[in-house]
């Protein structure tokens, strides 16, 4: 195979494992029923700064590229996204969270909110 040949599979691979990897920040959503009006902010920040908030959502190895961190008690919605040229897509889907739209299948934001009513039945 010529030294062409090998970049070109080197590119389709590469493109193939991206698409894998980033595959969640592009599949549909479900919309969690009564999820709360939060107030949304987003925040573009440097990479690492993003890294630091994200890092813990995304699976071992992966890098993460943006996310939404809701807090049901205090009614907030925080977006983290790097800086730099961002990804419309990205932010539009993170953006989908704070307001109640989880992955197909995922139930998190789902399982989050019965927690906190549960918990705020208690208290």
């Amino acid at each position: 195979m010529g030294l062409g040949a090998r970049s070109a599979v080197r590119t389709i691979f590469g493109l193939a494992l991206a698409t894998l990897i980033g595959a969640c920040t592009f599949v549909g959503h479900e919309r969690v029923d009564d999820w709360p009006a939060l107030k949304v902010s987003l925040h573009v920040v440097p990479t690492n700064v993003m890294r630091d908030h994200c890092v813990k959502y995304t699976p071992p190895l992966m890098n993460p590229e943006a996310c939404a961190e809701f807090d049901l008690r205090a009614g907030t919605c925080n977006v983290w996204i790097a800086d730099g040229p961002n990804n419309t897509a990205q932010v539009e889907h993170e953006l989908l969270h704070c307001v109640g739209y989880d992955h197909p299948g995922g139930g998190t934001l789902r399982k989050a909110l019965d927690t906190y009513r549960a918990t705020e039945k208690r208290s």
